[in-house]
């Protein structure tokens, strides 16, 4: 069983080279109308053997706000692909047994991805975030969500 910690952005790793802005726009919502309740799950991350550092597995964009607005983050370390799944799959629709096969796989691509990522020069949440010019700045994001 994987433990939470709180950790900065800039001790994990991308393992994806994008961010979905629809998710990043909602998580900045949640932050500027102080509805931090409503963000979503904690990101889950793994300990590359070779390197000693934590790759995300899942929550690229809460780390990359996070890494924005200088916030640590609560984070979910896995310790084996079944340490992944988000919720238990009894009964549950095929959308989240879905995520849950996809979070197993990605448990074990992450490493190479994130090798990948590194490659194309993305070697951090704040690299990666500043591909989005309405991440650059705290004031740009809130421009973007509407909030001035």
């Amino acid at each position: 069983m994987g433990t939470f910690l709180f950790v900065n952005s800039s001790d994990v790793m991308p393992s994806q080279d994008f961010l979905k802005e629809k998710t990043v726009a909602y998580i900045l919502r949640c932050y500027f109308q102080k509805k931090e309740e409503d963000l979503p799950p904690s990101p889950i991350v793994r300990v590359d053997p070779e390197t000693k550092k934590y790759i995300a597995i899942d929550g690229h964009n809460l780390l990359a706000v996070n890494d924005l607005l200088n916030k640590k983050t609560k984070v979910y370390i896995a310790l084996s692909p079944h340490d992944t799944i988000v919720i238990p799959e009894t009964g549950l629709p095929e959308s989240i047994i879905q995520r849950n096969k996809d979070l197993k796989e990605k448990y074990d691509s992450c490493i190479l991805e994130a090798k990948s990522v590194t490659k194309k020069g993305i070697t951090s949440f704040t690299i990666l975030r500043k591909q989005y010019p309405f991440l650059l700045t705290v004031s740009n994001a809130k421009k973007y969500v509407g909030i001035i």
